[in-house]
């Protein structure tokens, strides 16, 4: 009994090896993932969006993890995580950079129309 169990066990090992095994390194979605970290990071995610950036970090890191113990199919999941993370600081970035750039115009334009009005009245 102790010998079937031994031998189930043995099998059901070298299932879970060969299949890992058969499974290629995610290299496309590492590269990915790794260009959009790179695009948040220039879109200056770390100060506009800094937990999804900090995420996206871990993320990265946890796959790279995932694929030094040769577990292929989920790092690649976690590398698709964390360009899609990656990519929301970005946009999350712009959307502040942008808000912050409207806002400011807004005040210029009202200091000019206050400008206009004020020198109408004299």
């Amino acid at each position: 009994m102790f010998e079937v169990a031994k031998r189930s066990l043995l099998f059901g090992s070298i299932l879970v090896l060969n299949a890992c095994a058969s499974t290629p390194v995610p290299q496309l979605e590492l590269d990915r993932a790794v260009a959009a970290i790179a695009t948040a990071e220039r879109a200056n995610a770390a100060d506009l969006a800094p937990v999804d950036f900090r995420i996206a970090g871990e993320d990265l890191s946890r796959a790279r993890i995932l694929l030094a113990e040769r577990e292929h199919l989920a790092a690649k999941r976690r590398l698709e995580l964390t360009a899609a993370r990656a990519e929301l600081a970005a946009s999350k970035a712009t959307s502040a950079r942008l808000r912050g750039e409207v806002q400011s115009k807004e005040a210029a334009i009202a200091k000019l129309r206050r400008e206009l009005l004020g020198g109408e009245s004299l």
